[in-house]
């Protein structure tokens, strides 16, 4: 009987841990715009280099842009995503969880 009043209570405040998280993300996330983050990223990377930062904060580097192929066959570009996030995932043939 205790460890269901045990596990109830750890299950409850799991619940009320996620919903306070939910509520603060929500609240605290509309507060900075992505411009604000861009900001302070390219800030502090020119803060903690040393010489030339206003060249270097200037200069940006671009991904080369180059072609796969989706399932269909269909050609897609790296430029085609061009001012959107993307995300690489790259996996090799001898990689038992990537052939799953």
């Amino acid at each position: 009987m205790k460890s269901k009043k045990t596990l109830v209570i750890l299950s409850v405040l799991l619940i009320l841990l996620i919903g306070g998280a939910s509520v603060l993300y929500n609240k605290l996330g509309d507060k900075v715009e992505s411009q604000q983050l861009a900001a302070q990223t390219s800030q502090t990377s020119s803060d903690s280099s040393s010489g030339n930062s206003s060249e270097q904060s200037a200069e940006k580097i671009v991904a080369p842009d180059f072609t796969v192929y989706d399932i269909d066959g269909n050609p897609v570009h790296l430029s085609d995503f061009k001012g959107k996030p993307v995300v690489l995932n790259f996996w090799a043939s001898w990689c038992g969880p990537c052939k799953m």
